[in-house]
């Protein structure tokens, strides 16, 4: 009994709320500075094996201080919303769910940015090194808290060794010693579908006032284009979204899909969606190369060939995000279509890791002449969904420097009500 006590004692005292909560309010992005706060009303668990997500999550929609749960692709991590805060310590709220320590590999609780955002931490942190400086140099930051994990790509990451560390506070530490020009916590990717409402109707292909429009030729010339080609089997777009699958119009005269490779940045995976409602980027590959033939859609250029990323798979953290595009880059993708963005995201902040990613593609992509980088500027007009930022700020990464950052229009050629737009 002695003993016991001794544990439980020792126990409390690891997951007391003096020591449960991420200490940081602030972290780099890039240079920039920015403020966040603790969010009690999400909490963050990596399991050390994929069984207790299967056994527990009758256990958690039972929970009845339990909004939602999200579960990781890989089974790994889940993200656990509750409808008011959470001041009890971790191993009662753990006690409630039926979890033990043995269990879990490591937890944090949430942040926001601005109040508003969402910002849910991984256990790992994403930096870039100056020049002169080595992985040698972080071992006095890491001791017995963190080891080192690569991603698919090389980008150095390390990864928290203690269920309780703080990433926030020890990505501060290592940045603001001077030893990255990088380094931050690998937030899980805060990005959103930029569907847009009229995609089945093609007017922008060859507009000759259907619909009511009263612009008359508003489009980008198709048929005249297609006079002169349908492109080439030699060019490589990769449709960075929600994954794309085999579909009856993304084949070509042979019946040979277009989809030539794919990536799934979070699990390894081949690019598929991840999500029966996943649909997004099938609509977008439609619009790049479906057939000309009986079926659907007419794709502006039907003899490409294509490649899918699916960076929406759940749990995809922002340094994955950035592997996709590498890969696509690495993977002989001329041309990489982005109908997405960080929506809530009106001040700006660039997300350094993918910034990188994006430069690579364009200087080092496409045989080091470089991949030619398409992002949607976002539908936050007029008003930021997040309800904060100016009316139809262009959001990031289209306001990378060297990236075409497109704008939607309508029928009547005026810029689309929900577009964003800017400098």
């Amino acid at each position: 009994m002695k003993h016991l006590l001794i544990i439980l004692v020792l126990i409390s005292a690891i997951f007391s709320p003096s020591r449960i909560y991420a200490g940081g309010n602030y972290y780099w992005a890039g240079d920039k500075k920015v403020s966040i706060t603790t969010d009690r009303t999400t909490l963050v668990i990596f399991f050390k094996n994929e069984y207790r997500y299967k056994n527990q999550i009758k256990r958690y929609n039972e929970f009845r201080d339990i909004l939602k749960t999200t579960i990781s692709d890989d089974k790994r991590m889940v993200v656990i919303q509750f409808s008011q805060e959470q001041f009890k310590s971790k191993l009662e709220i753990f006690k409630n769910l039926n979890l033990t320590t043995s269990d879990i590999e490591w937890c944090s609780f949430g942040y926001k940015e601005n109040g508003v955002t969402a910002l849910r931490p991984t256990n790992r942190i994403s930096f870039k090194l100056k020049s002169g400086f080595t992985k040698n140099d972080l071992r006095k930051f890491m001791e017995d808290k963190a080891i080192f994990d690569n991603t698919n790509f090389g980008t150095l990451m390390i990864k928290a060794n203690k269920i309780n560390l703080d990433v926030v506070s020890l990505a501060n530490e290592i940045y603001e010693s001077g030893v990255a020009v990088y380094c931050l916590p690998d937030f899980i990717a805060n990005i959103t579908k930029l569907e847009d409402p009229l995609y089945s109707q093609q007017y922008y292909l060859n507009h000759t006032g259907q619909f009511g429009g009263f612009a008359y030729d508003i489009d980008i010339d198709a048929t005249e284009a297609w006079d002169i080609t349908k492109g080439s089997s030699n060019i490589i777009v990769a449709v960075i979204d929600d994954g794309v699958e085999d579909h009856e119009d993304l084949k070509d005269e042979y019946n040979n899909s277009k989809i030539i490779g794919g990536f799934t940045p979070h699990t390894g995976g081949n690019g598929e969606p991840s999500l029966s409602t996943d649909g997004h980027a099938e609509a977008c590959a439609g619009i790049i190369a479906a057939s000309h033939n009986n079926l659907d859609v007419r794709g502006i250029a039907p003899n490409i060939k294509l490649l899918t990323v699916n960076i929406f798979a759940p749990g995809t953290s922002n340094q994955e995000v950035a592997d996709g595009i590498s890969w696509a880059s690495d993977n002989g993708a001329d041309i990489l279509s982005n109908s997405w963005g960080y929506t809530c995201n009106a001040a700006g902040i660039n997300i350094p890791q993918i910034t990188d990613a994006i430069n690579y593609a364009r200087t080092q992509g496409r045989d080091q002449k470089g991949c030619v980088v398409v992002f949607a500027a976002g539908n936050n007009y007029p008003q930021d969904k997040c309800g904060y930022g100016p009316p139809g700020y262009i959001e990031f990464p289209a306001t990378v420097i060297g990236v075409l950052c497109i704008s939607g229009s309508n029928y009547n050629g005026n810029i689309a009500s929900y577009s964003s737009r800017g400098s």
